[in-house]
């Protein structure tokens, strides 16, 4: 019987656990985007890079607004909604022609920590999280978890504030 119940327990928590769950392999602190690129990450990280069609147009308009200026990313290996948004994000990046070395990139754990970062100056409440920077650091305006738009809209609507 205790085979049973421990048997069940664990099918259980495979079926209803969802996809956020913190493993041994997820990422915390400062990362890159190779660390995405790489497995065991590479799999999802690929998949919906190469699924995101962003709005050429807007992509277009936003291009020479984002050219100086700094983006934080906040996000979570485990995390659903950062497993969609942050390739999607690094898609449009790509074809802006932004550099993705001025990103910072930063995993963090389910308790919205990371290894070796203060994240209290990022007032992170979900993730993931993008802040848009001017080219003297001043926040403009931040995506959380899911865009109202979408990344391309709502970045368009932050960079002409």
């Amino acid at each position: 019987m205790k085979k049973f119940l421990f048997l069940w327990l664990m099918v259980a928590g495979a079926i209803f656990g969802g996809n956020n769950r913190l493993t041994a392999q997820d990422l915390e602190g400062i990362i890159k985007l190779s660390d995405l690129q790489s497995e065991p990450y590479s799999k999802w990280y690929f998949d919906n890079f190469y699924a995101a069609h962003p709005n050429d147009a807007v992509l277009s308009k936003i291009k020479g607004l984002l050219q100086d200026k700094k983006i934080t990313v906040v996000m979570g290996t485990w995390c659903s909604d950062s497993k969609m948004w942050v390739p999607y994000f690094y898609r449009m990046l790509e074809l802006m022609n932004y550099d993705p070395e001025k990103v910072t990139l930063i995993a963090v754990n389910k308790d919205k920590k990371a290894e070796g970062v203060d994240l209290s100056k990022y007032k992170i409440e979900r993730i993931p999280t993008f802040i848009i920077y001017d080219k003297d650091g001043k926040e403009l305006g931040r995506i959380v978890e899911s865009p109202r738009y979408s990344i391309e809209k709502d970045l368009l609507e932050i960079l002409e504030k």
